[in-house]
C-alpha cells in the first residue's frame, strides 16, 4: 500500500531548528518498508531551550528517515490505522 507523505526534512543525521522552516516536500512510500513511526517529539533550541515544534520520524527499511510536522503525523497515523494491519502503538 502506498501513501503520500509530506515531510520537512528526509535525512540520516537529525535536523535543528532552521529545518522546521523548510518547505514541505512530499514523496510516496510503501507501507510494506515502513519499519517505524515515532511518536511526537518535542523540540527545543539546544542553545536557548525556547521550543521549535514538534515532529515525528518515519523510518524505513532501507533506514530513510523522513522528519514530519505534527499534521502530517495525524495524517499518516490515521491513514495506517484505517489502512493496514501494522500497529504502531
Amino acid at each position: 500500500m502506498f501513501y503520500k507523505l509530506l515531510y520537512f526534512k528526509k535525512s540520516q543525521d537529525g535536523i535543528c531548528g532552521e529545518d522546521f522552516k523548510n518547505e514541505q516536500k512530499t514523496e510516496t512510500i510503501n507501507l510494506k518498508f515502513l519499519l517505524s513511526l515515532s511518536g511526537l517529539i518535542k523540540y527545543e533550541n539546544p542553545f536557548s531551550g525556547r521550543f521549535v515544534g514538534n515532529f515525528a520520524i518515519v523510518t524505513m527499511s532501507n533506514n530513510d528517515r523522513y522528519f514530519i510536522d505534527m499534521n502530517s503525523f495525524f495524517n499518516v497515523n490515521q491513514f495506517i490505522r484505517r489502512h493496514t494491519e501494522i500497529n504502531i502503538d
